[in-house]
Protein backbone atom coordinates (compact mmCIF):
# COMPACT_ATOMS: atom_id res chain seq x y z
CA UNK A 1 0.00 0.00 0.00
CA UNK A 2 2.88 2.34 0.82
CA UNK A 3 4.42 1.89 -2.63
CA UNK A 4 1.11 2.64 -4.33
CA UNK A 5 0.65 5.83 -2.30
CA UNK A 6 4.23 6.90 -2.98
CA UNK A 7 3.74 6.35 -6.70
CA UNK A 8 0.50 8.33 -6.72
CA UNK A 9 2.16 11.19 -4.84
CA UNK A 10 5.16 11.17 -7.18
CA UNK A 11 2.89 11.23 -10.24
CA UNK A 12 0.88 14.11 -8.83
CA UNK A 13 4.03 16.06 -7.91
CA UNK A 14 5.51 15.62 -11.39
CA UNK A 15 2.22 16.71 -12.94
CA UNK A 16 2.06 19.88 -10.81
CA UNK A 17 5.72 20.63 -11.47
CA UNK A 18 5.20 20.27 -15.20
CA UNK A 19 2.18 22.58 -15.07
CA UNK A 20 4.14 25.32 -13.26
CA UNK A 21 7.12 25.07 -15.61
CA UNK A 22 4.91 25.18 -18.68
CA UNK A 23 3.15 28.25 -17.29
CA UNK A 24 6.48 30.05 -16.74
CA UNK A 25 7.68 29.17 -20.24
CA UNK A 26 4.41 30.41 -21.70
CA UNK A 27 4.81 33.80 -20.01
CA UNK A 28 8.21 34.23 -21.66
CA UNK A 29 6.95 33.62 -25.19
CA UNK A 30 6.37 36.37 -27.76
CA UNK A 31 2.96 34.87 -28.51
CA UNK A 32 1.87 35.59 -24.93
CA UNK A 33 2.87 39.26 -25.33
CA UNK A 34 0.92 39.48 -28.56
CA UNK A 35 -2.04 37.83 -26.89
CA UNK A 36 -2.09 40.48 -24.15
CA UNK A 37 -1.46 43.32 -26.64
CA UNK A 38 -3.39 42.37 -29.81
CA UNK A 39 -2.33 45.62 -31.51
CA UNK A 40 1.04 43.93 -32.07
CA UNK A 41 -0.71 41.38 -34.27
CA UNK A 42 -2.72 43.58 -36.62
CA UNK A 43 -0.78 46.87 -36.72
CA UNK A 44 2.28 45.51 -38.60
CA UNK A 45 -0.13 44.06 -41.19
CA UNK A 46 -2.13 47.29 -41.56
CA UNK A 47 -2.72 48.41 -45.14
CA UNK A 48 -3.41 51.87 -46.46
CA UNK A 49 -6.62 50.61 -48.04
CA UNK A 50 -7.99 49.85 -44.57
CA UNK A 51 -7.81 53.50 -43.50
CA UNK A 52 -10.89 54.72 -45.39
CA UNK A 53 -13.01 51.77 -44.22
CA UNK A 54 -11.99 52.29 -40.59
CA UNK A 55 -12.60 56.04 -40.83
CA UNK A 56 -16.12 55.57 -42.25
CA UNK A 57 -16.95 52.94 -39.65
CA UNK A 58 -15.59 55.10 -36.84
CA UNK A 59 -17.57 58.11 -38.05
CA UNK A 60 -20.78 56.10 -38.26
CA UNK A 61 -20.30 54.68 -34.76
CA UNK A 62 -19.53 58.16 -33.47
CA UNK A 63 -22.87 59.48 -34.74
CA UNK A 64 -24.58 56.83 -32.62
CA UNK A 65 -22.26 57.01 -29.64
CA UNK A 66 -22.58 60.75 -28.96
CA UNK A 67 -26.39 60.96 -28.39
CA UNK A 68 -26.45 57.67 -26.48
CA UNK A 69 -23.55 58.73 -24.24
CA UNK A 70 -25.34 61.97 -23.42
CA UNK A 71 -28.56 60.11 -22.63
CA UNK A 72 -26.85 57.47 -20.48
CA UNK A 73 -25.05 60.16 -18.52
CA UNK A 74 -28.49 61.46 -17.57
CA UNK A 75 -29.61 57.91 -16.64
CA UNK A 76 -26.66 57.70 -14.25
CA UNK A 77 -27.81 60.90 -12.55
CA UNK A 78 -24.84 62.87 -13.87
CA UNK A 79 -24.41 65.87 -16.13
CA UNK A 80 -24.59 64.89 -19.85
CA UNK A 81 -20.88 65.50 -20.42
CA UNK A 82 -19.97 62.66 -18.07
CA UNK A 83 -21.46 60.24 -20.55
CA UNK A 84 -19.09 61.61 -23.19
CA UNK A 85 -16.16 61.35 -20.79
CA UNK A 86 -16.92 57.64 -20.58
CA UNK A 87 -17.23 57.31 -24.36
CA UNK A 88 -13.89 58.48 -25.77
CA UNK A 89 -11.21 56.89 -23.57
CA UNK A 90 -12.52 53.37 -24.17
CA UNK A 91 -12.25 53.94 -27.94
CA UNK A 92 -8.55 54.79 -27.69
CA UNK A 93 -7.66 52.11 -25.15
CA UNK A 94 -9.43 49.35 -27.05
CA UNK A 95 -7.16 49.97 -30.03
CA UNK A 96 -4.25 48.58 -28.00
CA UNK A 97 -5.96 45.86 -25.98
CA UNK A 98 -9.01 45.00 -28.09
CA UNK A 99 -9.33 41.74 -30.00
CA UNK A 100 -12.59 42.23 -31.90
CA UNK A 101 -12.69 44.81 -34.67
CA UNK A 102 -16.49 45.22 -34.41
CA UNK A 103 -16.68 46.04 -30.69
CA UNK A 104 -17.04 49.62 -29.52
CA UNK A 105 -16.43 50.51 -25.90
CA UNK A 106 -18.70 53.08 -24.26
CA UNK A 107 -21.14 53.40 -21.42
CA UNK A 108 -24.35 51.40 -21.50
CA UNK A 109 -27.80 51.96 -20.08
CA UNK A 110 -27.51 49.05 -17.64
CA UNK A 111 -24.15 50.23 -16.33
CA UNK A 112 -25.51 53.75 -15.97
CA UNK A 113 -28.48 52.49 -13.97
CA UNK A 114 -26.25 50.46 -11.63
CA UNK A 115 -24.05 53.52 -10.99
CA UNK A 116 -27.00 55.86 -10.46
CA UNK A 117 -27.49 55.34 -6.72
CA UNK A 118 -23.90 56.35 -6.03
CA UNK A 119 -23.41 58.97 -8.74
CA UNK A 120 -26.29 61.11 -7.46
CA UNK A 121 -24.36 61.57 -4.21
CA UNK A 122 -21.31 62.96 -5.98
CA UNK A 123 -19.82 62.44 -9.46
CA UNK A 124 -16.57 61.44 -7.77
CA UNK A 125 -18.20 58.18 -6.72
CA UNK A 126 -18.91 57.32 -10.35
CA UNK A 127 -15.26 57.95 -11.23
CA UNK A 128 -14.09 55.87 -8.26
CA UNK A 129 -16.41 53.00 -9.25
CA UNK A 130 -14.92 53.11 -12.74
CA UNK A 131 -11.40 52.77 -11.31
CA UNK A 132 -12.33 49.94 -8.92
CA UNK A 133 -14.29 48.10 -11.62
CA UNK A 134 -11.33 48.40 -13.96
CA UNK A 135 -8.94 46.99 -11.36
CA UNK A 136 -11.22 44.04 -10.58
CA UNK A 137 -11.83 43.21 -14.25
CA UNK A 138 -8.12 43.54 -15.02
CA UNK A 139 -7.25 41.19 -12.17
CA UNK A 140 -9.83 38.66 -13.35
CA UNK A 141 -8.41 38.88 -16.85
CA UNK A 142 -4.82 38.37 -15.73
CA UNK A 143 -5.90 35.33 -13.69
CA UNK A 144 -7.92 33.95 -16.61
CA UNK A 145 -11.08 33.93 -14.51
CA UNK A 146 -13.35 34.87 -17.37
CA UNK A 147 -14.61 31.29 -17.04
CA UNK A 148 -16.78 32.53 -14.16
CA UNK A 149 -19.09 34.12 -16.74
CA UNK A 150 -20.07 30.60 -17.81
CA UNK A 151 -22.05 30.29 -14.59
CA UNK A 152 -24.44 32.95 -15.88
CA UNK A 153 -26.94 31.22 -18.15
CA UNK A 154 -28.84 32.81 -21.02
CA UNK A 155 -32.17 32.84 -19.07
CA UNK A 156 -30.47 34.77 -16.26
CA UNK A 157 -28.93 37.25 -18.70
CA UNK A 158 -32.28 37.66 -20.45
CA UNK A 159 -34.09 38.28 -17.17
CA UNK A 160 -31.41 40.76 -16.10
CA UNK A 161 -31.47 42.78 -19.33
CA UNK A 162 -35.28 42.79 -19.51
CA UNK A 163 -35.54 43.98 -15.91
CA UNK A 164 -33.01 46.72 -16.62
CA UNK A 165 -34.92 47.71 -19.75
CA UNK A 166 -38.22 47.90 -17.83
CA UNK A 167 -36.59 49.88 -15.04
CA UNK A 168 -34.80 52.38 -17.25
CA UNK A 169 -37.72 52.77 -19.64
CA UNK A 170 -40.17 53.28 -16.78
CA UNK A 171 -37.92 55.91 -15.22
CA UNK A 172 -38.02 57.89 -18.49
CA UNK A 173 -41.79 57.77 -18.99
CA UNK A 174 -42.30 60.93 -16.96
CA UNK A 175 -39.57 62.78 -18.86
CA UNK A 176 -41.06 61.61 -22.15
CA UNK A 177 -44.26 63.52 -21.37
CA UNK A 178 -42.59 66.58 -19.88
CA UNK A 179 -42.94 65.65 -16.19
CA UNK A 180 -40.06 65.51 -13.74
CA UNK A 181 -39.07 61.93 -12.97
CA UNK A 182 -39.02 61.24 -9.23
CA UNK A 183 -36.61 58.28 -9.28
CA UNK A 184 -35.05 55.50 -11.34
CA UNK A 185 -37.19 52.78 -9.77
CA UNK A 186 -39.58 50.64 -11.77
CA UNK A 187 -42.30 50.37 -9.15
CA UNK A 188 -43.96 52.11 -7.60
CA UNK A 189 -42.41 55.56 -7.90
CA UNK A 190 -42.20 56.14 -11.67
CA UNK A 191 -45.58 54.77 -12.75
CA UNK A 192 -47.35 55.91 -9.62
CA UNK A 193 -46.07 59.44 -10.19
CA UNK A 194 -47.10 59.27 -13.84
CA UNK A 195 -50.69 58.21 -13.19
CA UNK A 196 -51.14 60.58 -10.27
CA UNK A 197 -49.82 63.57 -12.23
CA UNK A 198 -51.44 63.00 -15.62
CA UNK A 199 -52.80 66.55 -15.52
CA UNK A 200 -49.22 67.86 -15.44
CA UNK A 201 -48.39 66.46 -18.88
CA UNK A 202 -46.90 69.11 -21.18
CA UNK A 203 -48.30 68.92 -24.67
CA UNK A 204 -45.27 70.26 -26.55
CA UNK A 205 -42.82 68.04 -24.67
CA UNK A 206 -45.09 65.04 -25.18
CA UNK A 207 -45.31 65.63 -28.93
CA UNK A 208 -41.55 66.06 -29.18
CA UNK A 209 -40.81 62.98 -27.12
CA UNK A 210 -43.35 60.67 -28.74
CA UNK A 211 -42.48 61.79 -32.27
CA UNK A 212 -38.77 61.29 -31.54
CA UNK A 213 -39.48 57.82 -30.18
CA UNK A 214 -41.57 56.86 -33.21
CA UNK A 215 -38.88 58.21 -35.53
CA UNK A 216 -36.16 56.21 -33.78
CA UNK A 217 -38.22 53.03 -33.88
CA UNK A 218 -39.26 53.44 -37.51
CA UNK A 219 -35.66 54.23 -38.51
CA UNK A 220 -34.81 50.62 -37.70
CA UNK A 221 -34.02 50.48 -35.32
CA UNK A 222 -37.35 50.71 -42.34
CA UNK A 223 -36.02 54.25 -43.27
CA UNK A 224 -32.76 53.03 -44.77
CA UNK A 225 -34.43 50.29 -46.80
CA UNK A 226 -37.19 52.63 -47.98
CA UNK A 227 -34.76 55.33 -49.07
CA UNK A 228 -32.66 52.75 -50.93
CA UNK A 229 -35.69 51.70 -52.96
CA UNK A 230 -36.89 55.27 -53.57
CA UNK A 231 -33.49 56.51 -54.73
CA UNK A 232 -32.94 53.35 -56.73
CA UNK A 233 -36.14 53.92 -58.67
CA UNK A 234 -34.58 57.05 -60.24
CA UNK A 235 -31.83 54.95 -61.79
CA UNK A 236 -34.08 52.15 -63.10
CA UNK A 237 -33.40 49.80 -60.18
CA UNK A 238 -35.56 46.83 -59.35
CA UNK A 239 -36.76 46.47 -55.70
CA UNK A 240 -34.02 45.70 -53.19
CA UNK A 241 -33.96 44.33 -49.66
CA UNK A 242 -31.45 43.18 -47.09
CA UNK A 243 -29.31 40.14 -47.86
CA UNK A 244 -27.93 37.88 -45.15
CA UNK A 245 -24.88 36.95 -47.19
CA UNK A 246 -24.10 40.49 -48.35
CA UNK A 247 -24.68 41.79 -44.84
CA UNK A 248 -22.05 39.40 -43.55
CA UNK A 249 -19.70 40.39 -46.37
CA UNK A 250 -20.33 44.05 -45.73
CA UNK A 251 -19.54 43.58 -42.07
CA UNK A 252 -16.30 41.83 -42.95
CA UNK A 253 -15.32 44.41 -45.57
CA UNK A 254 -16.42 47.43 -43.54
CA UNK A 255 -14.41 48.05 -40.42
CA UNK A 256 -11.04 46.40 -40.89
CA UNK A 257 -9.34 46.88 -37.53
CA UNK A 258 -10.01 48.43 -34.10
CA UNK A 259 -8.29 51.59 -35.44
CA UNK A 260 -11.72 52.97 -36.25
CA UNK A 261 -11.99 53.79 -32.56
CA UNK A 262 -9.68 56.75 -33.14
CA UNK A 263 -12.28 58.45 -35.31
CA UNK A 264 -15.07 57.68 -32.84
CA UNK A 265 -13.04 58.92 -29.88
CA UNK A 266 -12.02 62.06 -31.74
CA UNK A 267 -15.63 62.86 -32.58
CA UNK A 268 -16.58 62.52 -28.93
CA UNK A 269 -13.70 64.81 -27.93
CA UNK A 270 -14.83 67.39 -30.47
CA UNK A 271 -18.36 67.20 -29.06
CA UNK A 272 -16.97 67.82 -25.59
CA UNK A 273 -14.85 70.71 -26.79
CA UNK A 274 -17.44 72.61 -28.81
CA UNK A 275 -20.90 71.37 -27.83
CA UNK A 276 -20.78 71.18 -24.03
CA UNK A 277 -22.64 74.46 -23.55
CA UNK A 278 -25.47 73.29 -25.78
CA UNK A 279 -26.20 70.25 -23.62
CA UNK A 280 -28.26 72.41 -21.32
CA UNK A 281 -30.76 73.03 -24.11
CA UNK A 282 -31.29 69.38 -25.05
CA UNK A 283 -34.94 68.57 -24.23
CA UNK A 284 -35.31 65.81 -21.65
CA UNK A 285 -38.18 64.42 -23.69
CA UNK A 286 -35.78 63.81 -26.58
CA UNK A 287 -33.22 62.13 -24.34
CA UNK A 288 -36.01 60.01 -22.86
CA UNK A 289 -37.06 58.88 -26.34
CA UNK A 290 -33.44 57.88 -27.16
CA UNK A 291 -33.21 55.87 -23.94
CA UNK A 292 -36.59 54.16 -24.32
CA UNK A 293 -35.87 53.28 -27.94
CA UNK A 294 -32.61 51.66 -26.91
CA UNK A 295 -34.32 49.76 -24.11
CA UNK A 296 -37.03 48.30 -26.33
CA UNK A 297 -34.41 46.28 -28.18
CA UNK A 298 -33.40 44.65 -24.88
CA UNK A 299 -36.85 43.13 -24.35
CA UNK A 300 -36.32 39.78 -26.06
CA UNK A 301 -39.69 38.09 -25.80
CA UNK A 302 -38.71 35.54 -28.43
CA UNK A 303 -36.14 34.04 -26.06
CA UNK A 304 -38.83 33.47 -23.44
CA UNK A 305 -40.86 31.56 -26.03
CA UNK A 306 -37.78 29.53 -26.97
CA UNK A 307 -37.12 28.60 -23.34
CA UNK A 308 -40.76 27.57 -22.90
CA UNK A 309 -40.55 25.31 -25.96
CA UNK A 310 -37.18 23.80 -25.10
CA UNK A 311 -36.91 23.38 -21.30
CA UNK A 312 -39.47 25.05 -19.07
CA UNK A 313 -37.51 24.58 -15.84
CA UNK A 314 -35.10 27.24 -17.16
CA UNK A 315 -37.89 29.78 -16.77
CA UNK A 316 -37.32 29.59 -13.01
CA UNK A 317 -33.92 31.37 -13.01
CA UNK A 318 -35.32 33.78 -15.60
CA UNK A 319 -38.31 34.73 -13.45
CA UNK A 320 -36.26 34.91 -10.26
CA UNK A 321 -33.75 37.22 -11.94
CA UNK A 322 -36.43 39.37 -13.57
CA UNK A 323 -38.55 39.86 -10.45
CA UNK A 324 -35.61 40.35 -8.10
CA UNK A 325 -34.06 42.93 -10.42
CA UNK A 326 -37.35 44.78 -10.75
CA UNK A 327 -38.37 44.88 -7.12
CA UNK A 328 -35.02 44.73 -5.32
CA UNK A 329 -31.89 45.67 -7.29
CA UNK A 330 -30.03 44.65 -10.42
CA UNK A 331 -26.98 43.48 -8.47
CA UNK A 332 -28.90 41.16 -6.18
CA UNK A 333 -31.15 40.06 -9.02
CA UNK A 334 -28.40 38.62 -11.18
CA UNK A 335 -26.78 37.13 -8.06
CA UNK A 336 -30.02 35.32 -7.21
CA UNK A 337 -30.30 34.06 -10.77
CA UNK A 338 -26.74 32.72 -10.69
CA UNK A 339 -27.42 31.01 -7.36
CA UNK A 340 -30.48 29.30 -8.83
CA UNK A 341 -28.38 28.08 -11.76
CA UNK A 342 -25.63 26.85 -9.46
CA UNK A 343 -28.22 25.02 -7.38
CA UNK A 344 -29.31 23.21 -10.56
CA UNK A 345 -25.71 22.22 -11.23
CA UNK A 346 -25.12 21.11 -7.64
CA UNK A 347 -28.30 19.07 -7.63
CA UNK A 348 -27.23 17.23 -10.78
CA UNK A 349 -23.79 16.64 -9.24
CA UNK A 350 -25.27 15.36 -5.99
CA UNK A 351 -27.89 13.28 -7.84
CA UNK A 352 -26.07 11.72 -10.79
CA UNK A 353 -27.87 9.52 -13.27
CA UNK A 354 -27.60 6.02 -11.81
CA UNK A 355 -29.58 3.15 -13.29
CA UNK A 356 -30.00 -0.07 -11.30
CA UNK A 357 -31.60 -3.17 -12.72
CA UNK A 358 -31.65 -6.92 -12.19
CA UNK A 359 -30.37 -8.74 -15.23
CA UNK A 360 -29.79 -12.45 -15.84
CA UNK A 361 -26.31 -13.37 -17.08
CA UNK A 362 -25.22 -16.96 -17.54
CA UNK A 363 -28.21 -18.10 -15.51
CA UNK A 364 -27.44 -15.84 -12.52
CA UNK A 365 -29.41 -12.80 -11.32
CA UNK A 366 -27.06 -9.81 -11.20
CA UNK A 367 -27.61 -6.27 -9.93
CA UNK A 368 -26.20 -4.12 -12.72
CA UNK A 369 -25.39 -0.48 -11.81
CA UNK A 370 -24.82 1.95 -14.70
CA UNK A 371 -23.39 5.34 -13.61
CA UNK A 372 -23.84 7.94 -16.33
CA UNK A 373 -21.48 10.64 -15.07
CA UNK A 374 -18.43 11.20 -12.94
CA UNK A 375 -18.56 10.64 -9.20
CA UNK A 376 -17.27 13.05 -6.59
CA UNK A 377 -17.77 13.78 -2.90
CA UNK A 378 -21.23 15.29 -3.43
CA UNK A 379 -22.63 12.12 -5.01
CA UNK A 380 -20.70 9.48 -3.02
CA UNK A 381 -23.33 8.98 -0.33
CA UNK A 382 -26.12 9.00 -2.91
CA UNK A 383 -24.58 6.08 -4.81
CA UNK A 384 -24.15 4.06 -1.65
CA UNK A 385 -27.70 4.72 -0.42
CA UNK A 386 -29.26 3.85 -3.76
CA UNK A 387 -27.46 0.50 -4.05
CA UNK A 388 -28.22 -0.47 -0.45
CA UNK A 389 -31.87 0.42 -0.87
CA UNK A 390 -32.06 -1.70 -3.99
CA UNK A 391 -30.39 -4.63 -2.23
CA UNK A 392 -32.65 -4.44 0.80
CA UNK A 393 -35.59 -4.87 -1.54
CA UNK A 394 -33.97 -7.79 -3.42
CA UNK A 395 -31.60 -9.36 -0.86
CA UNK A 396 -32.82 -12.94 -1.37
CA UNK A 397 -32.31 -12.97 -5.12
CA UNK A 398 -28.94 -11.27 -5.72
CA UNK A 399 -25.45 -12.12 -4.55
CA UNK A 400 -23.40 -10.00 -6.97
CA UNK A 401 -23.40 -6.31 -7.85
CA UNK A 402 -21.51 -5.03 -10.89
CA UNK A 403 -20.86 -1.29 -11.17
CA UNK A 404 -20.13 -0.21 -14.73
CA UNK A 405 -17.47 2.51 -14.77
CA UNK A 406 -16.99 3.37 -18.45
CA UNK A 407 -18.36 6.89 -17.93
CA UNK A 408 -16.72 7.46 -14.52
CA UNK A 409 -13.68 9.53 -15.47
CA UNK A 410 -12.37 10.01 -11.94
CA UNK A 411 -13.31 9.74 -8.29
CA UNK A 412 -12.08 11.44 -5.14
CA UNK A 413 -11.19 10.26 -1.64
CA UNK A 414 -14.76 10.59 -0.35
CA UNK A 415 -16.10 8.35 -3.12
CA UNK A 416 -13.38 5.78 -2.42
CA UNK A 417 -14.21 5.69 1.30
CA UNK A 418 -17.92 5.29 0.57
CA UNK A 419 -17.28 2.45 -1.89
CA UNK A 420 -15.21 0.64 0.74
CA UNK A 421 -17.99 1.17 3.25
CA UNK A 422 -20.50 -0.06 0.68
CA UNK A 423 -18.49 -3.24 0.17
CA UNK A 424 -18.52 -3.92 3.91
CA UNK A 425 -22.28 -3.35 4.13
CA UNK A 426 -22.86 -5.68 1.18
CA UNK A 427 -20.82 -8.43 2.82
CA UNK A 428 -23.33 -8.37 5.68
CA UNK A 429 -26.00 -9.05 3.06
CA UNK A 430 -23.88 -11.90 1.62
CA UNK A 431 -23.27 -9.96 -1.54
CA UNK A 432 -20.07 -9.07 -3.44
CA UNK A 433 -19.12 -5.95 -5.38
CA UNK A 434 -17.26 -5.85 -8.71
CA UNK A 435 -16.21 -2.69 -10.55
CA UNK A 436 -16.28 -3.37 -14.28
CA UNK A 437 -14.32 -1.36 -16.88
CA UNK A 438 -13.17 1.39 -14.52
CA UNK A 439 -10.22 3.45 -15.74
CA UNK A 440 -6.83 3.32 -14.04
CA UNK A 441 -7.20 6.75 -12.41
CA UNK A 442 -10.35 5.76 -10.51
CA UNK A 443 -8.96 2.31 -9.71
CA UNK A 444 -5.77 3.71 -8.20
CA UNK A 445 -7.68 5.95 -5.80
CA UNK A 446 -9.39 2.97 -4.16
CA UNK A 447 -6.36 0.70 -4.34
CA UNK A 448 -4.34 3.45 -2.71
CA UNK A 449 -6.53 2.99 0.37
CA UNK A 450 -6.46 -0.81 0.23
CA UNK A 451 -4.25 -2.51 -2.34
CA UNK A 452 -5.81 -5.89 -1.57
CA UNK A 453 -9.02 -4.76 -3.28
CA UNK A 454 -7.51 -4.66 -6.75
CA UNK A 455 -9.25 -7.98 -7.47
CA UNK A 456 -12.56 -6.05 -7.43
CA UNK A 457 -11.68 -4.29 -10.67
CA UNK A 458 -12.24 -6.19 -13.88
CA UNK A 459 -11.13 -4.73 -17.17
CA UNK A 460 -10.86 -5.92 -20.76
CA UNK A 461 -13.30 -8.74 -20.08
CA UNK A 462 -16.84 -9.24 -21.23
CA UNK A 463 -19.48 -9.08 -18.53
CA UNK A 464 -20.28 -12.76 -19.17
CA UNK A 465 -16.67 -13.71 -18.46
CA UNK A 466 -16.68 -11.60 -15.31
CA UNK A 467 -19.80 -13.33 -13.99
CA UNK A 468 -18.56 -16.82 -14.89
CA UNK A 469 -15.18 -16.24 -13.26
CA UNK A 470 -16.84 -14.89 -10.11
CA UNK A 471 -19.18 -17.84 -9.61
CA UNK A 472 -16.47 -20.39 -10.43
CA UNK A 473 -14.22 -18.85 -7.79
CA UNK A 474 -17.18 -18.71 -5.40
CA UNK A 475 -17.79 -22.44 -5.85
CA UNK A 476 -14.13 -23.19 -5.22
CA UNK A 477 -14.19 -21.12 -2.04
CA UNK A 478 -17.34 -22.89 -0.89
CA UNK A 479 -15.78 -26.29 -1.54
CA UNK A 480 -12.65 -25.36 0.40
CA UNK A 481 -14.66 -24.06 3.33
CA UNK A 482 -17.19 -26.97 3.35
CA UNK A 483 -16.65 -29.38 6.26
CA UNK A 484 -15.47 -32.85 5.26
CA UNK A 485 -18.17 -35.58 5.16
CA UNK A 486 -17.97 -39.40 5.37
CA UNK A 487 -18.45 -39.54 1.61
CA UNK A 488 -15.45 -37.32 1.07
CA UNK A 489 -13.31 -39.41 3.47
CA UNK A 490 -14.28 -42.62 1.75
Amino acid sequence: MTNVNDNLFAQQFRSNQSTVLNGIKKLCKVSTLKNKFPVLNWLPKYQASFLLCDAIAGFTVGLTTIPQAIAYGVVAGLQPQYGLYAAFMGCFTYIIFGTCKDVTIATTAIMALMVHDYAIITPDFAVFISFIAGCVILLLGLLNLGVLVRFISIPVITGFTMAAAFTIGSAQVNNLFGMKSPSNQFLPSSWQHFFTHVTSIRLNDSLLGVCSLIFLLVMKEMIALGMCNIMGSFVSSMPVTGSFTRTAINNASGVKTPLGGIVTGTMVLLALAFLTQTFYYIPKATLASVIIAAMISLVELDKIADVWKSKRIDLLPFMVTLLTCLFWSLEYGILCGVLINISFVLYRVARPQIYLDTIKICGYDICFVDVKQRLDFASAEYLKEKILKFMNENRHDISLIIVKGVEINSIDYTVAVNLLSLKEDLEVLSCDLICWNWNDSATNVICGLNSELRYMFKKEQSIEDVVNDYYLSLEKRNECSRPATLADIS
